[in-house]
């Protein structure tokens, strides 16, 4: 069984305001410390199966299971 998960930044980072950017990077490594501590590793973009996916950003509208 594959445990792993995906974090996609789904905005433009870098033209976020400060406490915008410490918010996005508190809920990503909030993110990942739990994510491992149930024992899942970050995932590649390219891996062919990918168990959990994070979307960070955008309207959280999934069209379909594709990863850009």
């Amino acid at each position: 069984m594959i445990n792993n998960f995906l974090i996609l930044k789904k905005l433009d980072y870098l033209s976020e305001k400060d406490e915008k950017r410490k918010e996005i990077d508190f809920a990503v490594q909030t993110i990942n410390t739990n994510m491992q501590r149930l024992n899942y590793v970050e995932a590649k973009k390219d891996d062919d199966t990918i168990k959990y996916v994070f979307s960070i950003g955008g309207d959280g509208t999934m069209l379909y299971p594709v990863l850009s």
